[in-house]
């Protein structure tokens, strides 16, 4: 009834609804607005990439006793695990200056490579998505994405005691549509592109109204000036 007909479709789905956009639009919201909470979004973004490479592979794969392979074998995840492991063993000093120049450089490039590439595959698949017949998928993504988890993310950050503008980092998560760069996991990983086109594509038009809304009403609820 809600057109998620088969397991891939499925996996697609919850996949591309369990992610919010959570570095390409809360960055330049945190850096304008809660400017304290810039460098605790970055340290929660580390933790969701590490999340979105493992069990959110596990997902997309559909398969947990042939996809844990996959995240053995994924690059990011590696890299991400070695700098992590590097920072806090104390031994990034160490590290040669023309590696950590290459690093940033490399570091810089991420956010618009990833937005390309994210488009470049929107686009080739645009003309499956067959938007006339999406309505069921699009509604229920926007139920969980743009109404249920907000309500959950605001809950936790008022419940819970969260240093370090915790608080204003779960508001900006709260408010977000899906992420863009899953569309590129779901093609690596034979996910259903169509699917996770609606999903993006939908939730991101209707964050434009959404997003406003949440962070004025997550403000009140958190007490954040």
């Amino acid at each position: 009834m809600l057109g998620l007909r088969d397991p891939v479709i499925q996996n697609t789905f919850v996949f591309t609804v369990g992610i919010a956009n959570y570095g390409y639009i809360p960055l330049p919201l945190a850096e304008q607005f809660f400017p304290q909470a810039v460098v605790p979004l970055l340290i929660h973004n580390v933790g969701v990439d590490i999340a979105m490479w493992s069990l959110g592979i596990l997902i997309i794969s559909g398969d947990i006793r042939n996809g844990w392979k996959r995240v053995v074998y994924s690059p990011p995840l590696w890299a991400m695990l070695v700098a992590v492991t590097i920072r806090q063993l104390g031994f990034a000093p160490l590290l040669p200056p023309s590696l950590m120049k290459a690093a940033t450089s490399l570091g810089q490039c991420a956010i618009p490579v990833g937005l390309m590439l994210s488009g470049a595959i929107i686009v080739d698949y645009w003309k499956d998505c067959q938007w006339r017949s999406a309505f069921p998928t699009l509604s229920l993504a926007f139920a969980i994405r743009l109404i249920l988890l907000p309500i959950a993310f605001l809950t936790i950050a008022k419940t819970m005691r969260l240093p370090n503008h915790l608080d204003e980092v779960l508001l900006l998560q709260a408010a977000m549509p899906a992420a863009t760069f899953p569309i590129v996991i779901a093609k690596l990983y034979h996910g259903d592109l169509p699917t996770a086109l609606r999903v993006i594509v939908g939730t991101s038009i209707m964050g434009l109204v959404t997003i406003p809304i949440w962070i004025v009403v997550g403000k009140k609820i958190l007490g954040i000036p």
